[in-house]
């Protein structure tokens, strides 16, 4: 896991061995905030009707609809990285092409802990965050897991999937308020140790539980 507080992105803090990963859905996040961008901050319903299926359902045919209305696949994946990196996150890259079938090109992201935490810190100042964030607060019951099932939660996303030698992924990135009001952005991520999806949304689960009682940390003035 990894986390910062909101308002100061750059005070990231990490724990365990595993380091990065695959973004998955996750990546669905910044796709459409790059979305909310290209509508100068006012996308029609078709595709605030994509967005909604993209982050609260994980609806995968949503999320390419997103991709190709961003244009032709390098300027997607263009589009997609700025939002990264006016987040703060001036590491990860987004392909432009499909790297392993049958996955998006997109969801193969490699994204690091500490930037995918500093990124969900910084995500309430970022333009074009408000109707993504507000998503996020309306994940669908069965994908509420980790941090999704704790009433500290401000928003979240999940991704999850194999890797090439079958076992799963799992992650999520959140905005969460602790206890003492100081809010965080925290990036959580597990493989289990028998490779299974059901042990990864475990693995999770007690992961948030930790992380809510023993992160400490001061409100930061900003977004």
């Amino acid at each position: 896991m990894a986390y910062a507080p909101v308002g100061a992105p750059n005070q990231v803090r990490r724990w365990g061995n595993l380091v990065s990963g695959v973004a998955w859905s996750t990546i669905k996040v910044p796709l459409a905030i790059a979305s909310v961008r290209q509508a100068h901050g006012r996308p029609d319903a078709t595709v605030r009707q994509l967005m909604r299926l993209a982050i609260t359902w994980s609806d995968n045919n949503a999320a390419l609809g997103l991709w190709d209305r961003l244009g032709a696949p390098a300027t997607a994946a263009g589009r997609t990285e700025a939002v990264l990196r006016d987040g703060g996150d001036d590491q990860t890259t987004v392909p432009a092409s499909q790297i392993r079938p049958p996955y998006t090109p997109f969801g193969q992201s490699d994204w690091s802990l500490t930037s995918q935490a500093s990124f969900a810190a910084a995500l309430p100042c970022l333009r074009g965050s408000g109707p993504v964030l507000a998503l996020m607060g309306q994940i669908i019951p069965d994908q509420s897991w980790g941090i999704g099932a704790l009433h500290s939660t401000i928003a979240f996303k999940g991704g999850w999937g194999p890797g090439v030698d079958g076992r799963y992924l799992v992650r999520q990135l959140a905005l969460v308020r602790l206890p003492n009001g100081a809010r965080i952005g925290l990036a959580l991520a597990s493989i289990a140790p028998d490779g299974t999806f059901a042990s990864g949304i475990a693995d999770l689960t007690r992961l948030a539980r930790w992380a809510v009682r023993h992160i400490h940390t001061t409100a930061h003035s900003g977004c």
